[in-house]
């Protein structure tokens, strides 16, 4: 009878402790990080730029967007789920990434034995180039404060003067993303909004230009 208690006793142990090694949990897999740097086709930094992700593994699925403001167009993503990731690089105020003509994707795949990836994300073509001469309509003054607006398939951009760059004649420079068409529209306090108009169609408001064109574009503005 003993020895039949002590028999019982060792199995009902045996068993709680195989029930205890079945409930341990297991481990989350550890988070995932991708460092890079967005160049042009030139392999300079591309300041500004936007670095979109989006992630999808057994059933879950993330998506995020890192900025660079640093003067080396450096980015990094980070607590990224491990899987196939996909990368897209954009910079609007530099021209890149505003039409669907010119996506610059890159794929990463992030493991258990390789959770830190380093990208250099490599834009293209060569932006175009507005060249914008602002001016009052009955003075025929200079407009130095006013917006730019541009939209475009891909997305848009609206940004004030002090992103530009300025000519020694005072045109502003403009980067937009090239082989895609665009609206342009310029707004500035105390006057009409002034939208473009093709001159030889003034029924056409959109612009078109190629990698590496540059248009002046003249912005008579009407006061309110």
């Amino acid at each position: 009878m003993g020895r039949f208690l002590l028999i019982c006793t060792y199995a009902f142990l045996a068993l709680q402790c195989s029930a205890q090694v079945d409930q341990a949990p297991i481990p989350a897999a550890r988070p995932g990080s991708i460092v890079g740097t967005v160049v042009d086709e030139d392999g300079k930094p591309v300041l500004g730029s936007e670095v979109s992700y989006s992630v999808g593994t057994e059933g879950r699925e993330a998506s995020g967007t890192s900025s660079s403001n640093n003067p080396n167009g450096e980015f990094e993503l980070t607590q990224l789920p491990l899987g196939k990731v996909e990368l897209n690089a954009a910079s609007a105020l530099s021209g890149y990434g505003l039409n669907n003509a010119s996506p610059y994707k890159q794929t990463v795949v992030l493991t258990e034995a390789n959770p830190i990836a380093h990208v250099r994300m490599k834009v293209g073509p060569k932006p175009a180039m507005l060249a914008l001469t602002v001016t009052d309509r009955t003075s025929g003054k200079a407009i130095d404060g006013f917006m730019i607006r541009i939209i475009a398939d891909g997305g848009g951009l609206s940004a004030g003067t002090g992103y530009f760059a300025q000519t020694p004649e005072g045109d502003r420079e403009v980067p937009v993303s090239p082989l895609s068409d665009f609206l342009l529209e310029v707004t500035a306090k105390g006057y009409k909004n002034w939208f473009y108009s093709n001159p030889a169609d003034p029924s056409d408001p959109t612009l078109h230009l190629e990698s590496g064109e540059r248009r002046a574009v003249q912005v008579t503005m009407q006061p309110k």
